[in-house]
């Protein structure tokens, strides 16, 4: 694999893992 696919591959499984974080948030948000 190339590096420059590798860094591509990364951003997005980033970016999956933040709008699942902000989902979680935003989930717990009005229990508080």
């Amino acid at each position: 694999m190339e590096v420059v696919e590798y860094i591509i591959l990364w951003t997005k499984t980033t970016e999956v893992i933040q709008r699942s974080i902000e989902k979680e948030v935003t989930a717990e948000r009005p229990y508080i």
